[in-house]
């Protein structure tokens, strides 16, 4: 995988995630950004930058709630190493409309993802942050969140610094 590709698929997963937290019962964090009627006031406020605007508000909550269960020395789908996160940032923002629109219509995909464990609630290590940038954390964060919006239980994933594993 590219690292153009793996950006683009924490992207995603980011969006959907964020989206999923929204639309849980409670809600995993206190917007509604990336809903229908979201969508219509910042497409009249932000026009072609709405659907990053709404990416980005979405994320920033997500993180905060991620970081609130963490510690800050941990990294979280939210709050990736940091050539990571600038790549996902400018990446996001620079994203065609047409291709931020067909995301959003995948948004609710966690949602078929085969869930093989049982979710648990809180905290959870995936691994390090080699894993992260190797893209081999993909698969497991999909598993592990779609796991918990089946399941209706929080959890947060993380990983930790690659010499912490040594």
């Amino acid at each position: 995988m590219t690292f153009a590709e793996l950006v683009e698929q924490f992207l995603l997963l980011r969006l959907q995630v964020a989206s999923a937290g929204e639309a849980s019962v409670p809600a995993w964090w206190p917007t509604t950004c990336l809903t229908t009627d979201a969508a219509l006031d910042f497409k009249h406020l932000f026009a072609d930058a709405a659907p990053a605007v709404a990416w980005q508000l979405s994320s920033q909550a997500a993180c905060q709630a991620h970081d609130k269960w963490l510690s800050g020395m941990d990294y979280h789908l939210f709050r990736l190493p940091e050539g990571l996160e600038e790549a996902i940032y400018h990446t996001g923002l620079q994203l065609p409309v047409a291709q931020a629109q067909q995301w959003l219509t995948e948004k609710t995909a966690l949602a078929t993802v085969t869930a093989n464990t049982t979710p648990v609630t809180g905290p959870q290590r995936l691994g390090s942050s080699a894993d992260l940038l190797s893209g081999a954390a993909l698969p497991a964060l999909r598993a592990c969140y779609g796991a918990a919006f089946q399941g209706g239980v929080q959890v947060f994933p993380y990983f930790t610094t690659a010499n912490a594993d040594e």
